[in-house]
């Protein structure tokens, strides 16, 4: 394991992880940290970059490998629980399903063939937030969308407000999020910002025995809120329907927002 250590203390090691100490943010500081280490691209098939405050063991991490690697994905990452503090719909656990293929793979969690990373690495030089990233990598120049993934048959559990402190050191630096992720979107020519970009979407949904498909265009916002919630979900002996989800997963939205904003 590579620890790209960005904090202001000290790095206290707990095995035998090699540390690479860079001020800044996390992908500013990556970058870096990956040209130190180019021999990655080599020697290893699937690299996961995930931030410092993910719970998660080893079990979960094999599988994610795995699953990468079954469903041949460039780009994935595993679902959030649902007592994780979050901020993209998109990310959280849905139960029966082994995987979403989507447009967007948070910068939170993203896993990378090795050869997808070696493409995208240089992106991460000139951000310290990393803003933008989560759209770029998920995007293919070919045009086959089935390349990004959210794998819910795993998840892992984020234990901390979404985005206070890189959001802090961004502003010490004067850097504008917002601005990285115009000028990388720009680049990639992904959207001219019209509504309803940004829009997180998932492209087509594997699990049981069927694969559903969500990729009509003239009902995105729709589709997007159905595919978690349209099908039965069996718990043990009983079969909830849509309806109640939607209230609870509404009232955990509001909950890790204020969390967020005390």
């Amino acid at each position: 394991m590579i620890v790209s250590w960005y904090g202001r203390s000290d790095y206290k090691c707990i095995n035998d992880e090699q540390v690479v100490t860079i001020s800044g943010g996390k992908w500013d500081g990556l970058y870096k940290t990956i040209e130190a280490f180019p021999q990655i691209f080599d020697e290893y098939d699937y690299i996961w970059l995930p931030d410092d405050d993910i719970e998660v063991d080893c079990a979960t991490i094999n599988n994610l490998f795995q699953l990468m690697a079954e469903h041949k994905v460039d780009v994935g990452q595993p679902s959030l629980s649902w007592d994780s503090f979050f901020s993209i719909f998109l990310t959280l656990n849905v139960p029966n399903f082994i995987l979403r293929y989507t447009n967007f793979v948070e910068i939170m969690v993203p896993c990378f063939h090795s050869a997808h990373l070696k493409k995208y690495y240089h992106e991460f030089k000139n951000t310290m937030t990393g803003w933008g990233l989560d759209w770029v990598w998920a995007h293919s120049d070919a045009g086959e969308q089935m390349t990004a993934a959210i794998f819910d048959l795993i998840k892992v559990r984020h234990t901390r407000p979404v985005g206070v402190n890189l959001h802090y050191l961004a502003q010490s630096a004067g850097q504008s999020p917002d601005m990285e992720m115009a000028d990388l979107l720009r680049k990639y020519k992904i959207s001219d910002g019209r509504p309803p970009f940004p829009f997180n979407l998932s492209l087509q949904a594997k699990g049981g025995l069927k694969v559903t498909n969500f990729t009509a265009a003239n009902a995105l916002i729709i589709w997007n809120m159905r595919h978690f919630w349209a099908y039965k979900i069996r718990n043990e002996k009983k079969v909830k329907t849509g309806a109640s989800y939607i209230r609870r997963y509404a009232r955990q939205f509001l909950y890790r927002k204020l969390g967020r904003n005390v």
